[in-house]
């Protein structure tokens, strides 16, 4: 009786799959890292020009216009918008498109009522847990002192400083310890620098904000808790009243020319 044949398999062909499979996971990797890389990319350049009003409120973003013009493809724009809609900053409407979202009063009163809740509780964490060793960041004075008086009506120019004040109270969260809940900050970080803004900011009120900041920095080193937070507070519905002026303002005057 003839014996079975055993089949030997290609030794040079296993090896060269053994190469392969590695060699196309890590190029699938670098594919999806550029993807992510061109995503957060246009995520920003979207976010900012939101942020600044390039693009008004309940404007519908143009798919194909975006993709021609920052020249990528779909996929990612397409993700950056549900970024977008995660931050807050646009709305998705299923067959219509993607809009930016509208910022209305009690979006605003509603941003400032967890900015307050959650400010206020890392000023406790910090005591609770005895923590010490941070440091508040803010803009520094002669940033502020050295804008044209121009610069106050480009809103591209007043980013970075907005951004940079705003940072004083990211610090202020991340000092509490608690990753979590600095995680949960970031998530109204956009709606809250777009309720900045949205209304004019004068060169005075950059300078209070600076005063205030600074004040309460020294409260905090100083271990004067409950003042520090009740200091918080009062900038913080402060700086509330101030916006809700504003929008109440720029709604009279839309009302007027009929918009």
């Amino acid at each position: 009786m003839q014996g079975a044949t055993t089949q030997i398999p290609n030794k040079h062909l296993y090896f060269q799959e053994i190469i392969e499979i590695p060699s196309r996971t890590i190029s699938a990797g670098l594919m999806q890292m550029e993807i992510k890389d061109v995503t957060q990319s246009i995520f920003e350049i979207l976010s900012n020009r939101i942020l600044t009003s390039q693009f008004k409120d309940g404007e519908r973003l143009n798919e194909n216009q975006l993709a021609t013009e920052h020249n990528i493809s779909r996929g990612p724009l397409r993700e950056a918008f549900r970024l977008l809609e995660k931050e807050g900053l646009v709305r998705s409407i299923p067959r219509k498109g993607t809009f930016v979202k509208e910022l209305n009063k009690r979006d605003i009163e509603e941003v400032f009522q967890i900015r307050e809740m959650i400010e206020c509780f890392s000023i406790d964490l910090i005591v609770t847990n005895h923590l010490k060793d941070y440091h508040l960041q803010d803009t520094p004075l002669i940033a502020i002192e050295d804008l044209p008086p121009q610069a106050y009506e480009d809103p591209t120019r007043m980013l970075p400083i907005l951004m940079d004040n705003f940072r004083f109270h990211i610090s202020l969260v991340e000092a509490s310890g608690n990753e979590m809940l600095v995680n949960f900050y970031q998530t109204i970080t956009s709606i809250s620098a777009r309720c900045q803004f949205k209304f004019p900011y004068s060169k005075e009120n950059l300078e209070r904000t600076h005063r205030e900041h600074k004040e309460l920095a020294a409260l905090m080193r100083a271990e004067e808790y409950a003042e520090a937070k009740a200091y918080l507070k009062a900038h913080l519905h402060n700086a509330l009243a101030s916006l809700l002026n504003s929008y109440e303002l720029e709604y009279s005057r839309q009302q007027a020319a009929g918009g």
